[in-house]
């Protein structure tokens, strides 16, 4: 990661000094898109942090089930396991829910939990 920082960094430096981009391409044997990415980065965001990697990983997940559904679910899981003869599965699971009068998750959200 290190060796990549100093390329984007010369990659810029090259530029400032004039040199022209399939010049910068061939020394540094990267892509004239890689190139133009990091310069562009450089004169948006400029400062001191620049050639950092920026993430492309999702801020939050949309479809993710709510906590509070995800413990009642594990609970009521827990108390049928304690329980003598009865059946842990999901469908089990989904009428226990709805026998407590709470709206219950779908069986395949259950399982997944």
């Amino acid at each position: 990661m290190k060796d990549e920082i100093i390329l984007r960094k010369q990659a810029v430096e090259l530029h400032l000094q004039g040199v022209p981009i399939c010049d910068i391409v061939h020394s540094l044997g990267r892509s004239r898109q890689w190139v133009h990415k990091w310069i562009n980065r450089y004169r948006s965001v400029g400062g001191d942090d620049w050639y950092l990697s920026i993430s492309t990983a999702p801020k939050r997940s949309g479809q993710r089930t709510p906590r509070k559904e995800e413990d009642l679910v594990i609970n009521v899981r827990k108390a049928l396991a304690g329980r003598r003869y009865s059946q842990t599965g999901a469908l089990s699971i989904m009428y226990e829910i709805k026998r407590m009068g709470f709206h219950s998750p779908s069986i395949a959200t259950i399982n997944r939990i």
